[in-house]
């Protein structure tokens, strides 16, 4: 088994074990749960996946998390839907939020990012890599907005 250091190569510092970040990862797909899982985890943080926005919204309102990986394309409530209904919510609102789409078009971005995201990554830019580098470009944005 070939065991790559993602950190090093997207060139960013991951934190120490002191400092694991939890991430939620919300996503209908299986596949695309495990892969986020995979590359989040490999990039020093401890992982929860759910299944819908539904589930999302009740899980993070038991555990805090560090940011959000979320898909846009689901049923009954999309990434969108979520990121809208998250802003909503005071005690969650703050949370960043990164959303991942099968469709690379701008309107799909302009939408996800009027709602309130923090970032927008095609699938084929998770696949290529980019995930955990956009999540702590996300986290290093908010951290210089607070």
């Amino acid at each position: 088994m070939l065991v790559l250091r993602v950190d090093w190569l997207a060139g960013v510092e991951m934190p120490t074990s002191s400092a694991t970040r939890r991430a939620l990862v919300v996503d209908d797909s299986l596949t695309a749960r495990a892969l986020h899982r995979t590359s989040l985890e490999a990039g020093g943080y401890t992982v929860h996946t759910v299944a819908g926005a539904r589930q999302g919204l009740e899980q993070m309102r038991h555990t805090t998390y560090d940011v959000v990986v979320c898909d846009i394309g689901m049923d009954d409530v999309d990434g969108v839907e979520f990121t809208t209904l998250v802003r909503a919510d005071p005690a969650l609102r703050h949370t960043p939020i990164l959303l991942v789409s099968a469709l690379e078009d701008g309107e799909e971005r302009q939408r996800g990012m009027a709602a309130g995201a923090d970032g927008f990554l095609s699938k084929r830019e998770c696949i290529g890599g980019r995930l955990v580098s956009d999540v702590a470009a996300v986290l290093a944005r908010r951290r210089r907005a607070a």
